[in-house]
């Protein structure tokens, strides 16, 4: 059953990922594309500062999931190094316990505050793009790696009792 979860969770954070990087390159091509015609025909894209925000948080946002799934946080480890396996496993686990913790109260409170500008009818700056496109990613992402944090917590704690990892596939 874990295993099913945290392969499912992979996947979602992995295409979460795909779409926060597809994000970034759409803003990058119309970046280059505002740039280009402001010096040839003098055309400008309306309201570039707002979609380059917009673009920069989705796939910050969207990232962060698939970066905690695949371990990817800097970390320092030459102390960790000398722990035995299930030690370490243990610790792992209370580490993603924690961030588990930190990111589910980064939501709640990013959702009260995106609840108030939405309520409010915040929109952006220039052009006017309603703030709950900027709320999304953000709390899409923050969500969802607070659940891959229980999910890495459940795997290290099945590690550290000495059973099977997950994350390898069965029989390996």
């Amino acid at each position: 059953m874990l295993r099913s979860v945290y392969r499912l969770a992979e996947t979602i954070a992995r295409w979460l990922a795909y779409a926060g990087v597809g994000a970034l390159a759409l803003g990058a091509v119309l970046n280059v594309f505002d740039i280009s015609t402001r010096r040839t025909v003098g055309f400008t894209v309306p309201g570039m500062v707002d979609l380059t925000q917009l673009f920069v948080m989705a796939c910050v946002f969207l990232a962060i999931p698939h970066a905690f799934m695949r371990e990817a946080q800097v970390g320092v480890d030459f102390v960790t190094d000398r722990l035995p396996p299930r030690a370490l496993a243990a610790l792992k686990g209370l580490i993603a316990v924690a961030s588990a913790v930190l990111m589910g109260a980064s939501m709640f409170s990013s959702a009260t505050q995106a609840w108030r500008q939405i309520e409010s009818g915040d929109m952006s700056q220039t052009i006017g793009v309603p703030i709950v496109w900027y709320w999304l990613p953000l709390l899409a992402g923050l969500g969802l790696a607070a659940i891959v944090c229980v999910i890495l917590a459940a795997r290290y704690a099945v590690l550290a009792a000495g059973g099977e990892d997950v994350a390898r596939p069965a029989g390996a």
